[in-house]
């Protein structure tokens, strides 16, 4: 018997016209919980529902200084 992985992804984009943040499967969810209860602002939101993922890991090459 296998487990399947659930699809959990979080993009957060920024340019000099703006942010933008992308959200699919469960991460959706959690994002908008996240912003409904009172998440200072949208990249906090996305924040809190990566942490609350779980054991997801970051990989150091997809983040910028």
């Amino acid at each position: 018997m296998t487990k399947s992985r659930k699809q959990y992804l979080i993009t957060i984009t920024q340019t000099p016209r703006g942010t933008r943040i992308e959200a699919s499967g469960v991460a959706a969810l959690q994002l908008l919980d996240a912003m409904a209860n009172g998440a200072p602002t949208p990249e906090a939101a996305a924040w809190q529902a990566w942490i609350s993922g779980g054991s997801q890991k970051l990989n150091p090459n997809e983040v910028n200084p």
